[in-house]
């Protein structure tokens, strides 16, 4: 999945993050406070979502990576409270917010499965920051972003650590796996 994604043309690249936007907007109607990532790797690009969203005066929030396995969440009012950080990922240069004001967290993944399984990098920040909200039964709506041909049919093995996507926005659809549309 990383080789195809890597091997994508820039017009691919660039058409396929229009049109995720249009699902992102579709998955956040309901939602004020957004937790995004910064695109590494060849993963779909939020970029242009974001810029929607502060357009909209939603609130942004970027992760800064603290630790192992461990990271902050920081509201992001634009692109200039944004620096090189940790793995070359932009980072938030703003004091580190509380994560239960997010309504809605996007995230990357390698791959994903209908029943909101995800491979993620193996780095398990994700996780642990949600698994935490989860603990204080605050787990706020969680959207995978992904290329289409990254949700595969077969279920995706989980332990009990790994929390699970509500829903996943491609370029052609938000495929709800919580069993309730959206």
């Amino acid at each position: 999945m990383r080789t195809r994604r890597r091997s994508l043309s820039s017009d691919e690249v660039r058409t396929a993050a229009e049109r995720v936007t249009e699902r992102l907007i579709e998955a956040t109607q309901d939602t004020q406070n957004i937790a995004v990532y910064d695109a590494i790797d060849g993963e779909l690009s939020v970029q242009e979502f974001v810029d929607w969203a502060w357009q909209e005066g939603k609130w942004i929030y970027y992760p800064r990576v603290t630790g192992p396995l461990t990271m902050e969440l920081c509201r992001v009012k634009g692109p200039y409270d944004l620096a090189p950080g940790k793995f070359g990922i932009r980072e938030p240069t703003t004091p580190a917010s509380n994560p239960l004001e997010v309504d809605c967290f996007l995230v990357p993944g390698i791959a994903f499965d209908a029943n909101g399984g995800r491979i993620g990098f193996g780095g398990g920040y994700y996780d642990s920051l949600l698994g935490a909200l989860q603990a204080d039964e605050s787990l706020p709506k969680i959207v995978g972003v992904a290329y289409e041909w990254q949700i595969i049919e077969q279920s995706i093995p989980t332990e009990p650590h790994d929390v699970r996507v509500h829903y996943v926005a491609t370029e052609s659809r938000l495929l709800d796996c919580t069993g309730v549309n959206v």
